[in-house]
């Protein structure tokens, strides 16, 4: 049976029945005899996605839809960036200020340069907030232990965290080592970690770590800061499981500096169809994320279809939201036919010319092998060998046959090429 009850009159007419009951379910909840029923939370703009997974009656429990909480710095706090030296974090500094931060404090392993003191000097005379810098090496605990006592001994409340500390040491798996790895680990994973425990005492309006779309994409040559952003991944989704303020974000390459300024790095992300983020586009989205309440977020800007034609069939899920898989099994039927059009004589190097850019695609190199590189020494493993397999085959209508051990016996570009070129 229903019976309707007239919570709003009850609440009027007997207020001290309502105070037992409310205290009855409070006292409950902090002693664990209760637990809420589980939540789906929904940032507001997808609340049509919210009100659609209601229709359906598919959820447990309450569908939540959560206000925006804009990021607004205070001007009577502190904020902490680490990696606050370099292109990213003095952007991010003085997006903070912009918005009203009082007290900012920039730590780096260094101290700033001339650069990067001028932009200090400007940005604090710009918005007029004070601006301090502490040197620090946030992995190692000792010295977050330090920074923070510092802040908390000299400054306003500490309110805020954005950690944008990171290093790379590339190098293929094969010349992998545990150096390189704590090397990329300590400032990002160790750093984030050591924040994360000393920080949880603080009121912060909010804790951000800046990830990388490394994490989600893969890339050849960075297993190690891959794994130090798939940590911040997981540190992430613990704090937000212990109601702590998190958001993660994994950025794409920035434009006007940071890690991926350099001309040899920029060939190689625009190989990977990815382009270089705005800053003030990438620190807007930042401020997005956090005002939605979402814990973890990828923003990134490409080339989609180039981007999906360089992963193939490793492309991970994500990329279904933006790239149908179906818009990309479309076979290059051109290419056989330019391949049965040519001189037997021109064959070998027109397959060689293919394998050249598959190869480059798939280690995104700056620029095609030479056609006498051998394969082990790119760094192609059987897994990729495994997809040249596939890759000739669609692209090719399936005109070659090759097992996955092709790389190993023809290890060489021009090598496999004068192979196929035989079976036609």
């Amino acid at each position: 049976a229903y019976e309707i009850v007239a919570l709003d009159t009850v609440m009027f007419t007997e207020p001290e029945r309502i105070r037992g009951l409310l205290s009855e379910v409070s006292d409950g909840l902090a002693k664990g005899e209760w637990t809420p029923l589980p939540a789906e939370i929904y940032p507001l703009t997808e609340a049509r996605t919210a009100f659609r997974r209601m229709q359906q009656a598919r959820h447990i429990g309450k569908i939540v839809c959560q206000m925006p909480n804009p990021l607004q710095p205070r001007g009577d706090r502190s904020y902490l960036i680490t990696g606050g030296l370099g292109a990213i974090g003095l952007h991010t500094a003085s997006y903070l200020a912009q918005l009203g931060a009082g007290d900012i404090v920039l730590t780096s392993r260094r101290t700033p340069d001339a650069d990067a003191q001028r932009a200090i000097e400007e940005i604090a005379e710009r918005y007029k907030c004070r601006i301090h810098t502490f040197a620090a090496d946030v992995g190692e605990q000792s010295d977050v232990e330090k920074l923070l006592e510092h802040i908390r001994a000299e400054l306003p409340p500490l309110a805020g965290v954005a950690h944008l500390a990171g290093v790379l040491d590339d190098a293929l798996l094969s010349q992998q080592n545990l150096d390189r790895f704590r090397t990329t680990l300590a400032p990002k994973a160790f750093g984030a970690v050591h924040l994360d425990r000393l920080t949880r005492n603080d009121k912060l309006d909010f804790f951000i770590v800046s990830s990388s779309v490394s994490s989600l994409l893969g890339s050849p040559g960075q297993a190690n800061y891959s794994t130090a952003n798939a940590l911040l991944d997981g540190l992430v989704a613990d704090r937000k499981a212990h109601g702590l303020p998190a958001t993660g974000v994994n950025f794409g390459p920035w434009g006007g500096g940071g890690m991926a300024s350099s001309e040899a790095a920029s060939a190689n992300i625009s190989a990977q169809g990815l382009l270089p983020l705005e800053p003030s586009a990438a620190l807007g989205a930042l401020a997005e994320v956090v005002a939605n309440g979402t814990g973890q977020a990828t923003v990134l800007k490409a080339n989609w279809a180039r981007a999906a034609k360089v992963l193939g069939s490793s492309r991970p899920p994500i990329l279904d939201l933006v790239l149908p898989s179906d818009m990309t099994e479309v076979v290059d039927s051109e290419l056989l036919k330019q391949l049965q059009e040519i001189p037997v004589a021109q064959r070998a190097s027109f397959i060689t010319e293919f394998l050249q850019r598959e190869v480059q695609g798939f280690l995104r190199l700056a620029q095609p092998p030479a056609a006498t590189s051998r394969f082990l020494d790119l760094g192609t493993d059987s897994l990729m060998a495994v997809e040249l397999r596939n890759r000739l085959h669609s692209q090719f209508g399936g005109a070659f046959t090759i097992n996955a051990t092709a790389v190993f016996d023809y290890p060489t570009i021009g090598g496999l090429g004068e192979y196929l070129a035989a079976q036609l």
